[in-house]
């Protein structure tokens, strides 16, 4: 294949370039067919180098595409984590104020049941309430606490001795009124049974029910 002016003029550059003598590079300078050959191979060395080089920067660019990529999920992957364990420990504080203050509202309710029993039983001391064991008793859905009376009762045989006289509760009667006459349970103490009632507990209210209609019944009688 002939050579262009620009063509020929490459090919003599490749032949200055080779590691031969100068007499050799005379002989292929003045060879118009190696000249073509020489220069035609160098072509094709040139566009196969140029070709693997873009297909390695187009597999380096993938590779560094799908690097970011990974990276970008872990970083997800990790936010994930990190918000989940966030969530998790929320939940967990959350939980754990959740059953302090049920906890709480349950101790609550159940030292003011175990105070009405024991006043009711003539306890001597309301320091001896604190020898009751509340740890095993459970309340049930509507507020009631389950076994209290009869586990108060073997409380109070097993420890006679801190018991009086059992006492009338007041819910009934108050007879200290001149001529012996009932009258209705106090303001005060009324008061006192509706904020037991607000609790939920299912005696507590059915103690302030069973007191406003002995007001209404002794209003009536009036």
């Amino acid at each position: 294949m002939e050579l262009n002016e620009q063509e020929l003029k490459e090919a003599q550059e490749i032949v200055e370039g080779l590691d031969v003598n100068d007499e050799k590079k005379k002989v292929y300078s003045e060879d118009k067919d190696m000249l073509g050959v020489l220069f035609h191979q160098v072509k094709q060395k040139r566009t196969a180098n140029a070709e693997a080089k873009a297909a390695r920067e187009k597999n380096e660019a993938k590779e560094k595409e799908e690097e970011t990529l990974e990276a970008k999920r872990k970083a997800k992957e990790e936010e994930g984590l990190r918000k989940k364990g966030e969530f998790e420990k929320l939940y967990k504080e959350k939980e754990t104020e959740l059953e302090s203050e049920k906890k709480s509202k349950r101790d609550l309710l159940v030292r003011k049941e175990i105070e009405i029993l024991a006043v009711e039983n003539g306890i001597r001391k309301r320091e001896y309430i604190k020898l009751f064991d509340t740890d095993n008793l459970k309340i049930d859905e509507n507020g009631n606490i389950i076994g209290i009376e009869e586990k108060f009762k073997e409380f109070k045989e097993k420890n006679a001795d801190l018991f009086g006289e059992k006492k009338v509760p007041k819910i009934d009667v108050d007879k200290t009124k001149a001529g012996g006459e009932a009258h209705l349970l106090s303001d005060k103490e009324l008061e006192r049974l509706e904020q037991e009632a607000k609790t939920g507990n299912t005696n507590a209210v059915a103690r302030y029910q069973n007191a406003l209609k002995k007001r209404k019944d002794e209003a009536n009688k009036k």
